[in-house]
């Protein structure tokens, strides 16, 4: 089990402050969750999303609004942070099971967290590009050709 107390006080701190950031000035803004979050360790990103997930569900985020914690909110960043709930607890619960698997082999496989960064770009984006779902008879018997030579060579 991965426990809170694993993280230094520095990071607990950074991981809750980061958490006050996504709503203040990210208005769970998905995309820039993504960007930020990447700056954190492998342990910090964990908590981030586990406690992301409490403190934003869809449940917190509409008693927050009805006790009027938003205070010199506009308009339209209210609408903006009701519009991206959703999706950033969805967002937010898939990569939490992720992290948790890393942090769990991890902390199996070393014993402790120093060592372990994610690395850049560990949120990946969707391909973007199709793949044929036949081949021009040209084609196939190049590729029976190719893939029969290279079989001969072995």
């Amino acid at each position: 089990m991965i426990e809170l107390t694993e993280l230094s006080l520095e990071s607990v701190a950074k991981v809750f402050n980061f958490l006050e950031n996504v709503l203040k000035d990210y208005l769970l803004e998905i995309d820039t969750f993504e960007r930020e979050l990447q700056k954190y360790s492998l342990l910090e990103q964990y908590f981030i999303c586990e406690y992301g997930s409490v403190y934003y569900s869809k449940q917190k985020i509409n008693s927050l609004l009805k006790s009027r914690s938003f205070n010199g909110y506009e308009d339209f960043q209210i609408r903006f942070i009701e519009e991206n709930a959703d999706n950033f607890i969805k967002e937010v619960e898939g990569m939490r099971g992720s992290l948790k698997k890393l942090a769990k082999n991890h902390k199996r496989k070393y014993g402790d967290f120093t060592t372990f960064k994610l690395p850049d770009g560990f949120i990946e984006k969707p391909i973007d590009f199709r793949l044929p779902l036949y081949f021009a008879v040209e084609d196939a018997r190049d590729f029976e050709k190719k893939l029969g030579n290279k079989l001969k060579t072995k």
